[in-house]
């Protein structure tokens, strides 16, 4: 989580992309993902600091997807991210929980999870996010 939080906030981007989204809605950032993991039995430490593009080996950590509250199992979805290794290509989270670059021919097979960030003085007063029970918020 960590390594992508500097690729997203650095200025080295491949072909000029931008670095920063001025939207009030958008898709997460791959970094968002690896920072929603609460660890289990593995640390979160452990979990921030390893490789996203690991996380579904059987290395021993395997908590970090399974406590990952953005984690969607057997889905894939995309992210927002000005790193890529093409200008064609995009990261996202693959059915089992990796992060890595995805070209955009294989957008059949991804979801997209739209995300708001909130002020701090925001707060969700009712609802649990479902469809049929959103969450109600105080401004």
């Amino acid at each position: 989580a960590r390594e992508w939080y500097d690729k997203e906030h650095s200025s080295q981007t491949y072909n000029g992309n931008p670095t920063t989204w001025k939207g009030y809605v958008g898709l997460m950032y791959p970094s968002d993902y690896g920072y929603a993991t609460s660890g289990g039995t593995t640390t979160r430490e452990t979990c921030l600091n390893k490789e996203l593009y690991n996380w579904n080996t059987n290395n021993g950590i395997e908590e970090c997807k399974k406590n990952d509250w953005l984690f969607d199992p057997g889905n894939y979805q995309w992210t927002i991210s000005p790193y890529a290794s093409t200008y064609f290509d995009a990261a996202g989270v693959d059915a089992t929980g990796n992060v890595y670059p995805y070209s955009n021919l294989d957008v059949n097979y991804f979801r997209v999870r739209p995300v708001l960030y909130l002020k701090s003085d925001v707060k969700i007063v009712g609802g649990n996010g479902s469809k049929d029970n959103p969450y109600r918020v105080t401004i």
